[in-house]
């Protein structure tokens, strides 16, 4: 018999819209997802959950879920995601990871999810090391789904220039600002892969302040 459990709150806050926790054990996938339609009214774009066996990353047998909320949440309590399997059990309290990065949930879903356990999204294809899951994963996404049409709206809809830079971040850091490309005119350099959809959220900002903004986010 499966349990939700209904622990007391604590002052731990959920503010994003990604999220990828780690169980140990491997819990059922109806038992997640129903967890998580409790904890929140927000709609969920997209689910993804996995069972693995022990690994380096992970050394014991585990459960990766990873979810997309339509937009950010404010839900206090630490152990509002903690799972129950059933009644007088003790709860399994996840590690939790979160992050603003589009890229970094795209990577979970495309490829953590199936086994590619690269540090790096710039490894080399030949360092990548590959361990099929045990099962799954489980995913669920809108038909036609597509990342990258994601990533160019939600960077399109950002309130302003942070949160359009943490929404499409890169992994990869430049050399020096003064090698980038121009945006608009000389005295505004910033890499070419982030720029946004209205040039001018650069604000004017001159190459150091912007390499400054830039290495604080990654």
């Amino acid at each position: 018999m499966l349990a939700i459990n209904r622990p007391p709150r604590d002052s731990f806050r959920w503010r994003g819209k990604f999220y990828h926790l780690t169980y140990a054990g491997h819990i059922p996938a109806e038992l997640l997802l129903a967890l998580l339609a409790a904890v929140s009214a927000i709609p969920v774009i997209g689910t993804s959950i996995v069972h693995e066996s022990s690994d380096a990353d992970c050394p014991y047998d585990h459960t990766h879920f990873a979810w997309i909320w339509d937009r950010a949440v404010d839900l206090l309590g630490s152990r509002i995601m903690d799972v129950v399997l059933q009644p007088g059990a003790a709860p399994i309290h996840p590690n939790i990871e979160t992050k603003k990065s589009i890229a970094w949930m795209q990577r979970v879903f495309t490829g953590y999810h199936h086994g590619v356990k690269a540090a790096e999204p710039s490894a080399q294809k030949s360092a990548r090391k590959v361990i099929a899951p045990v099962d799954g994963p489980w995913q669920r996404l809108p038909a036609q789904f597509e990342w990258q049409e994601y990533l160019t709206n939600q960077v399109a809809g950002a309130t302003d220039l942070l949160a359009g830079v943490q929404a499409r971040r890169v992994a990869s850091r430049p050399a020096r600002p003064d090698s980038w490309p121009t945006c608009g005119s000389a005295s505004r350099r910033f890499p070419a892969v982030l720029v946004l959809p209205d040039h001018h959220r650069c604000h004017g900002m001159s190459p150091r302040e912007w390499h400054d903004l830039y290495v604080k986010l990654l």
